[in-house]
């Protein structure tokens, strides 16, 4: 199963493996970044969290953090442009839902790259 989630300065694509115990599905995370790396933050994190609480997994500029979503700090960090990036693996509960949050540093939306 691969779903594919289109993000404002990178793309995610989650496919799922089996080499996890019993009642687990192990996920990868494919990042492909586009020319502007730097203004995404997102984490991994059990259905109806919070950014920043019960997190699995963060990836991105931690500079734009849970918070930074539209304030263009536009301060250096995170992924390069132009590369794809496999995140994981994780081993999740089959059947369980889980959530991505986002947040792009300057607000515009979009992903540049497919």
């Amino acid at each position: 199963m691969r779903h594919v989630l289109l993000l404002s300065g990178l793309c995610l694509s989650m496919a799922t493996y089996g080499q996890c115990g019993a009642g687990e599905s192990q996920v990868f995370i494919e990042v492909t970044t586009d020319g502007y790396a730097y203004e995404t933050y997102w984490e991994l994190l059990p259905t109806g969290s919070p950014c920043g609480t019960g997190t699995i997994f963060s990836g991105g500029n931690a500079l734009v953090g849970c918070t930074g979503g539209g304030l263009q700090l536009q301060q250096p960090g995170g992924y390069g442009n132009g590369l794809v990036i496999s995140e994981g693996p994780w081993c999740l509960a089959t059947g369980a839902a889980y959530d991505i949050f986002w947040a792009d540093d300057w607000g515009d939306g979009g992903c540049l790259s497919t």
